[in-house]
């Protein structure tokens, strides 16, 4: 068997083909915003010569006949990108696992099925810790730092040398502001790490962030197990690891990622039966 794996973000796609169990080279592709959904940017990463497509998208809430019609496959399987980085990062088995790449949520799942997820409500009105709050905070101190308000002298250079020196219509006249404002979350890494204490603190609130997330989905579903995370963001390491374990404790590394969890998908798990959706005969 054939099958197409695609892990679909708000800033990026990524799909691996999985031939006889064997993963193979990854690919990369525009992601899925929230405003102006269109599946079709899938297609390029179809490449129509699997089985069986199996994803887990950004925002997905049941859908499953636009993405078969997208990616014009004849069995597709698909949930929401928290439930395949859940089943990447912790097999299958119950937990709480973080997710934070341009946004922010938490899913926690028990040995009984029941399961609960956290903000995830995205830039505008939550995703808390994630890579858009992050960058946001971290322009924001370069704003301030250009005014005299305080800020960072650090983070402004770096935005200027990102942006150029007209940052905020950059910003606000790009076709896809939220994608350039998460960018800069990288930059605000680098200078923490480079010892910028504003950059530093807001690292350090965001991982705060994400820990509250994670006990909160955790408490909904009466969960005492292990916790784990998944996304982009956490290629900060210490940076968000530290206060995250700071505050929820021992802190799983995660056993894969979601295009793992998309295989598991093919598995039908069935701690998330409601939230996964099929098209086509298996």
């Amino acid at each position: 068997m054939r099958a197409l794996l695609i892990d679909g973000g708000q800033s990026g796609c990524r799909a691996a083909h999985l031939v006889d169990g064997v993963r193979m080279a990854t690919a990369s592709g525009p992601g899925l915003p929230r405003r102006g959904r269109d599946y079709g940017v899938l297609r390029a990463l179809a490449g129509g010569d699997a089985d069986v497509v199996a994803a887990g998208l950004t925002g997905f809430t049941g859908d499953v006949a636009a993405v078969a019609a997208a990616v014009r496959a004849a069995r597709v399987v698909v949930s929401n990108d928290a439930v395949t980085a859940h089943l990447g990062a912790l097999g299958g088995a119950p937990g709480v696992v973080v997710v934070a790449g341009t946004g922010a949520i938490a899913l926690a799942v028990g040995a009984d099925g029941r399961w609960a997820r956290a903000d995830g409500c995205g830039t505008l009105l939550g995703d808390a810790g994630g890579g858009y709050w992050i960058g946001r905070a971290g322009l924001d101190a370069a704003l301030r730092a250009r005014d005299g308000r305080g800020g960072s002298a650090d983070l402004l250079r770096r935005a200027e040398t990102r942006l150029g020196e007209a940052i905020v219509s950059r910003v606000y006249d790009a076709p896809d502001p939220v994608a350039v404002i998460a960018g800069f979350a990288r930059e605000v890494a680098d200078a923490a790490r480079g010892g910028d204490d504003v950059a530093r603190a807001i690292f350090g609130q965001a991982g705060r962030e994400l820990a509250r997330t994670a006990a909160a989905a955790r408490d909904r579903a009466g969960l005492d197990g292990p916790v784990s995370y998944a996304g982009g963001l956490f290629d900060a390491g210490e940076l968000l690891l530290e206060p995250l374990r700071a505050a929820l404790g021992d802190v799983r590394p995660p056993l894969g990622d979601a295009l793992d969890g998309a295989a598991r998908l093919l598995e039908r798990p069935p701690h998330f039966a409601d939230l996964i959706h099929e098209s086509g005969a298996p």
